[in-house]
């Protein structure tokens, strides 16, 4: 997903597809692709114990 944001209200948008010239629904302000916070999270691998 591709994550923006709003430059006159700051409100975030998330699409899987962008195009030039993108318009906030709210404001009608301009849409500047961030990037995704979420890629910058490490992946962690989690073990449960089983208790057998």
């Amino acid at each position: 997903m591709i994550r923006l944001v709003c430059l006159s209200c700051g409100k975030e948008w998330y699409t899987a597809n962008t195009s030039k010239d993108q318009r906030c629904d709210d404001c009608g302000g301009e849409l500047l692709e961030k990037e995704n916070e979420a890629k910058k999270r490490p992946l962690v691998n989690v073990v449960k114990d089983s208790d057998s």
